[in-house]
């Protein structure tokens, strides 16, 4: 394909080349498009130096791996033991690009293009725990004012040498608990006993047992909820996609599926298993034979259209905005029949709501600067990373953040701005062209000519004699 581009581009006076987000991918994604089509890139950088691009357009992570042996004070200290070291890439860009791609590349938004797209609402769903649930997510959460439960042993764990990571065991705990009640669980520590990295010494230990708070039939809250939305929009003659987090070893899929076809709703599964190349012929192939399908956001979060689905629900919330913004994407693109809907269903007074209200502000913050194509501004990995540490900080009482009554909003009155300068938060206003012009050019001759006299109307009664 990069050789064709090649030739097509040199035989070729013009050439335009699209690509997507920047910001979302890694730096590299645009280095061969750019190699290609940018004299000043291929003087400056060989067909090989996408590692020097990186170094100065992108974010490069590198690891150090030290011997068990080495005695070292802090992580990622070098003490001059043989060591070795793995460099990638990560996801991102530095803003620094823009001084060379603004000769080159225009950012334009679907709205900008002027494509119809279809009409989009989205609902945030609060759903209230039941007691039993109430009552286990005080043991496996424990977060509030003061801290109780799992919260309150993370807390004093990790004032221990070897209790680093206990927080992470309290926050995977809280987040995913909720939506995996119909089945018992052991929450585990794998302490740190010695060593540091892949050399380390740890110990697994058992640090609660959890019960199910359903028996036999019944369901979840979130779970009947799902059931009846699903049921409403197939009499509303919409499919829907549902999106949730849990699908590795702690996959919810079957369970859910199990339900929806126990209700007579057709149901499917797409597993990673299918190669992404054949993920968009086999959605299409399918399609008609579901009234339900069910996901991981992160396996469609790209390259992939998915119109002949109406309504999408996040049964469970993705850390990443950049993910949940690129996933409900595939739905809300140029050629959708249907309108377009997004439920986001949570537990109150959960860390799933909490992280809602978060991403919420976190959307609000970058639309008030990019405006709606706000998944320019996000970094894969650093929006997960940054949504964690607010998480914990917001558990302990030291964050505070607005109630989310919406994370995209995109809505159907497009603002339209009047400066010639154009606005990070508007739609640019058209601009007249000369093909325009030309494809008018009768209708505008026509206009400018002046009208012929029209004869005047005769009084009524009197007889004409010329």
């Amino acid at each position: 394909m990069g050789w064709a581009l090649t030739v097509i581009s040199q035989a070729s006076r013009f050439t335009l080349g699209l690509t997507g987000t920047l910001y979302g991918g890694p730096s590299t994604s645009i280095f061969w498009l750019l190699y290609r089509l940018a004299g000043e890139v291929r003087r400056e950088f060989g067909f090989n130096d996408e590692r020097r691009w990186s170094e100065r357009f992108g974010l490069l992570k590198t690891t150090f791996y030290v011997d068990h042996d080495a005695e070292l004070n802090d992580d990622g200290a070098y003490t001059g033991t043989r060591f070795f070291e793995t460099v990638s890439e990560k996801p991102g860009i530095s803003p620094a690009i823009v001084g060379l791609g603004l000769k080159y590349c225009t950012f334009s938004s679907l709205k900008d293009i002027g494509l119809p797209l279809p009409p989009y609402s989205e609902e945030i769903v609060r759903l209230p725990l039941s007691n039993a649930m109430q009552a286990q997510m005080a043991e496996a959460d424990g977060s509030g004012s003061p801290p109780q439960g799992l919260l309150l042993w993370a807390l004093e764990e990790q004032k221990t040498e070897t209790g680093k990571g206990a927080i992470s065991v309290w926050l995977n705990t809280a987040f995913n608990r909720p939506d995996a009640m119909f089945r018992p669980e052991t929450v585990s520590f794998n302490r740190r006993l010695e060593g540091r990295g892949r050399f380390a010494v740890r110990r697994r230990e058992t640090v609660l047992e959890l019960d199910p708070v359903v028996n036999g039939e019944e369901l979840l809250p979130k779970e009947n909820w799902l059931v009846k939305t699903c049921q409403r929009e197939r009499s509303l003659g919409r499919k829907v996609l549902v999106y949730v987090r849990q699908t590795g070893e702690r996959d919810i899929q079957p369970r859910l599926a199990e339900i929806l076809m126990g209700h007579k709703l057709r149901t499917g599964i797409l597993r990673p298993s299918l190669a992404p190349a054949k993920r968009a012929t086999w959605m299409k192939a399918n399609a008609d034979r579901f009234d339900v399908l069910l996901c991981n956001a992160r396996l469609v979060e790209t390259g992939l259209n998915l119109t002949m689905f109406a309504t999408a629900v996040y049964f469970e919330l993705e850390f990443s905005l950049y993910i949940v913004w690129q996933s409900m994407r595939r739905l809300y693109r140029p050629g959708a029949n249907l309108p377009v809907k997004v439920l986001f269903p949570v537990y109150e007074d959960t860390l799933e709501e909490h992280a809602l209200d978060l991403i919420g502000a976190k959307m609000l913050a970058a639309m008030t600067l990019y405006g709606d194509e706000i998944s320019g501004a996000l970094v894969d990995d650093g929006d997960d990373g940054d949504l964690m540490s607010d998480l914990v900080r917001k558990a302990l009482g030291n964050l505070s953040v607005g109630r989310a009554e919406g994370i995209f909003s995109l809505g159907n009155d497009q603002l339209v701005t009047e400066s010639p300068m154009g606005s990070p938060t508007a739609v640019s206003p058209h601009l007249v062209t000369l093909a325009d012009l030309m494809a008018r050019r009768r209708e505008i001759i026509r206009a400018s000519r002046p009208k012929a006299r029209s004869t005047p109307l005769e009084p009524e009664g009197q007889l004409n004699l010329f």
